[in-house]
């Protein structure tokens, strides 16, 4: 593709008012003007739960010119990083420093030149060229200067410059200089593994698992002040080769932190052997590589052939391989010399840095071949607790692990320490092109810099964790919407009439409440049940009922609770445990159906129970998760896997089904006629009830997981494109639309004059229903600001508003919040029973008949006068 010219691109600026300049130089408080969502051709970007989403397409200059105008204030904060990394962490000698980051940064420029440059591809040079362009048709800089390519080709290799002139000087290999230059740490009792550690890992497959399914999970371990950066999820459909997705530093062609999965069923990730072994000048880098790797292999064979291809040796790895359409995994180590394979059918693969292989170990060390377990008791130095817990799992877990699993293990610690994301996916979630994504440290805390670390790096900022959120690419010719008005949230907060603090506080901890005779019950995504006075939030009871719990639905007597072991019947008046049923985890809300509670499982189980008992009265199975709507005359609306159903209940059987083509992934809903349902594939379809026939569907920019809300004739509707839409419910034409800074994961609830929903950037809304005017939001925590491109840095609202009298309820960070609602649902008016309806039309009657019988009289004397 040609490059577009400046002035076209100055006057799309001007046309949309999408995309201002995005400049930075050596002072981190130079402002910079950023974007939560933009389109470039068939290019998309979109914030969601702390990540940020860049879909790029087409040919290499083209696909790269997208990444750099989408996402050019991410990637100059990011060569800003790497250029304080370069001249505060990376220095030739200790008694040598580099002079200033301008030098330092010069000399990496210049050894990215001599040292890489011409082992890249001309694919990836025309992208970088791309990308390139992009960032400075969007204004970009440096040092108060351009970015020119040779920043953006050093901003791919920093690590492999610092690892090449710095970790090894020598260069050659010799086992006995090894030992004695490890001697000192030894006798003084230190870890000879100076690294800090990057990253660990594991796959499973076969008997390993519960359903003979491909796990694998990754968490990223390196300098956090790059890492927290580390926030881009890149979705690249090539004109050659296959499509893939890989998490990174913003900017960069490869993963750099090694999570990789392509449209073939494959899965590439990995972590860093240390300590460096040899390694050799002429040949090719890790991150091309790893690149060609994904983009250009079907299978396991050719995936290593890829890494092979070139291999310098200098960041020796451990890969992690799987293939779904076979259920092979594999552990490739690859340092330059010794090159082992393990491939399996059945079984656990780990990695954490430590070589499994003894003659790899050999080559990395210098220690003579023996295995393992022998050498981490003759040098218990060489151990760690990460590698000795993998041993612990493997043996505790072997045949239960999945996805929900793999999250307890990796919010464990030691596998939490200097974690900064992780990654977890499986075969049905890659059969769909999708993973699970966590930004900020699995166990849910924040990570906050020491006053060295401030003193040190110029743009280091606090890390919270914003919990788990699922990830599938966006679909082919996507409808890409964005108000052109910039939201000013100065003067629209709202302060709490009350709020209450559950036992954990935590940034990811939100609540789901209902309200029953003026008590709020609150049950937060932990498991903590608790009652609450609705006049002023005091604690009436409170009980521990789980470890992660969904929404929750009431009956005359109980509560009823789904969380990871399964439904819970629980007094309403004293939050006792009447009746479980151990059915594993709940997917979605429980349903009351006359004298049954409905519950469905993350594993496809749908179930009716005896409200009163918890006895099982029948089940049913699907071969996905299953989310189920609100009941009608007698049957229910659920979405499993792409297909959205209509199920009878009396019968147990299915009425109709649906293919949304993309996974659904929140419940149905129920209104009059109609059955509204969202999907992945970016579409709310609205579907006849009585048939299952489409009555319309309409197309928007990303997948929808929430559950809309229908109310005078509009669907309120929020999307993973930062956008909620108001559509009209007859024919879906669209009415109004709101764009925010983040993903809506929440449903929208329309309530007198508003429509109320929560945001990922941060915020709760409420926007005027008619126009989609903000009335008002509110941050209870970290948000996303205007001109701060720190996207990572938010608590994202996950709790779906409950109103009731003129109130409105949520809960964000393990509080629940009681706030004005600023509006009141109107009154309906009350209408009289039959007896009076009958009398009202009686006496009507009687009116109308008198008065024309007066009419007559006054006819009739009036001719008799004549």
């Amino acid at each position: 593709m040609k490059r577009v010219s400046c002035l076209f691109i100055a006057i799309v600026i001007l046309l949309t008012g999408i995309f201002p300049a995005c400049i930075i130089a050596s002072d981190p408080n130079t402002a910079q003007e950023v974007v939560s969502s933009g389109q470039y051709g068939k290019g998309y970007r979109y914030n969601i739960q702390g990540w940020v989403y860049v879909h790029i397409e087409g040919d290499p200059y083209e696909r790269g010119y997208q990444y750099g105008y989408l996402a050019s204030a991410e990637i100059c904060d990011m060569i800003q990083r790497w250029t304080d990394r370069v001249y505060k962490d990376v220095k030739i000698l200790k008694t040598f420093p580099f002079k200033s980051p301008e030098k330092a940064w010069s000399n990496f420029i210049s050894k990215a030149n001599r040292n890489f440059q011409k082992y890249i591809p001309e694919e990836y040079i025309e992208e970088l060229k791309g990308l390139t362009d992009g960032l400075k048709d969007r204004g970009g800089k440096i040092f108060n200067r351009e970015i020119e390519f040779d920043d953006v080709l050093t901003s791919q290799f920093v690590q492999d410059i610092q690892y090449m002139s710095f970790n090894n000087i020598i260069k050659r290999y010799h086992p006995i200089r090894s030992i004695l230059s490890r001697v000192k740490g030894l006798i003084s009792g230190g870890n000879i593994n100076q690294e800090p550690g990057h990253c660990n890992a594991f796959i499973a497959t076969g008997d390993a698992t519960t359903d003979g399914q491909i796990v694998v999970a990754h968490a990223t371990i390196f300098n956090p002040y790059i890492a927290e950066r580390c926030n881009v999820i890149l979705d690249v459909e090539p004109s050659d080769g296959y499509r893939f997705m890989l998490t990174g530093p913003p900017g960069s062609l490869w993963s750099q932190e090694d999570w990789y999965l392509n449209d073939q069923g494959i899965l590439l990730t990995e972590t860093e052997l240390t300590p460096q072994g040899p390694w050799k000048k002429r040949a090719t880098p890790k991150g091309v590589r790893s690149r060609t790797a994904i983009q250009y292999s079907k299978n396991i064979d050719e995936v290593i052939a890829n890494l092979q291809k070139g291999n310098n040796g200098l960041i020796p790895n451990e890969w992690l391989i799987g293939d779904i359409k076979t259920g092979e995994i594999c552990r490739f180590e690859q340092a330059l010399f010794n090159t082992p394979v393990y491939r399996t059918f059945d079984g656990f693969y780990w990695s954490c840095n430590t070589p499994h292989d003894p003659k790899v170990f050999r080559e990395l060390y210098g220690i003579f071949t023996l295995p393992l377990k022998i050498i981490l008791k003759i040098l218990p130095q060489l151990s760690n607790d990460v590698a000795e817990k993998f041993m612990e799992v493997e043996k505790e877990y072997y045949g239960k692990f999945d996805v929900e699993l793999a999250k307890i293990i990796m919010a464990m610690h030691p596998f939490t320490k200097r974690v900064t994301d992780c990654k977890i996916t499986d075969t049905k979630l890659i059969d769909n092109f999708g993973f699970l994504a966590h930004m900020g440290i699995p166990n849910g805390s924040i990570w906050n810099p020491t006053d060295e670390q401030k003193n040190k790096y110029s743009r280091v900022t606090e890390l919270p964790a914003s919990g788990w959120v699922e990830i599938y690419p966006i679909n082919s010719d996507p409808t890409f919407r964005q108000s052109s008005d910039i939201i000013n949230y100065k003067g629209t907060g709202n302060d709490p009439i009350w709020q209450y603090e559950t036992d954990d506080t935590r940034n990811v901890i939100y609540t789901s409440s209902l309200i029953d005779e003026d008590v709020v019950y609150a049950v937060s995504s932990t498991g903590m049940l608790t009652a609450l006075n609705s006049d002023n939030g005091r604690q009436i009871w409170s009980n521990k009922i789980g470890e992660k719990s969904v929404d929750l639905e009431i009956s005359d007597e109980l509560l009823f609770i789904g969380n990871n072991e399964g439904l819970i019947g629980v007094y309403k008046d004293s939050g006792k445990i009447k009746w479980e049923q151990l059915i594993g985890e709940i997917s979605s809300k429980p349903v009351i159906v006359g004298d049954q509670i409905i519950a469905s499982t993350i594993k496809g189980d749908l179930y009716g129970f005896d409200l009163n008992t918890g006895k099982i009265k029948w089940t049913d199975k699907f071969d996905d998760a299953v989310y189920i709507s609100e009941e009608k005359e007698g049957d229910i609306y659920l979405g499993s896997g792409d297909i959205c159903y209509s199920y009878d209940i009396k019968n147990n059987e299915k009425n109709w089904k649906f293919h949304m083509v993309w996974p659904i992934t929140a419940e149905p809903k129920v209104n009059g006629d109609t059955v509204y349902v969202g999907s992945w594939g970016g579409s709310i379809c609205a579907l006849y009830s009585e048939t299952g026939v489409k009555k319309w569907c309409y197309e928007i920019g990303w997948g929808i997981d929430s559950t809309p809300d229908v109310k005078d004739g509009t669907v309120f509707v929020g999307s993973l494109d930062n956008n909620l839409y108001a559509l009209d419910e007859k024919n879906g034409d669209l009415k109004w639309f709101f764009t925010c800074k983040s993903a809506i994961h929440t449903n929208p609830v329309a309530y007198g004059e508003y429509v109320f929903f929560g945001c990922d950037d941060g915020r709760f809304y409420a926007l005027d229903r008619t126009n989609g005017n903000l009335a008002w939001s509110f941050a209870p925590g970290f948000a996303i600001m205007d001109d701060d491109p720190n996207n990572y840095i938010i608590t994202p609202i996950l709790s779906n508003p409950l109103l009731e009298n003129g109130v409105v309820y949520i809960g964000a960070k393990g509080i629940v919040y009681a706030l004005d609602a600023q509006t009141f649902e109107k009154p309906i008016e009350p209408v009289d029973d039959e007896i009076d309806m009958v009398i009202i039309s009686l006496l009507a009657i009687i009116i109308v008949i008198s008065l024309i019988l007066v009419y007559l009289q006054f006819k009739k004397k009036k001719g008799g006068k004549k």
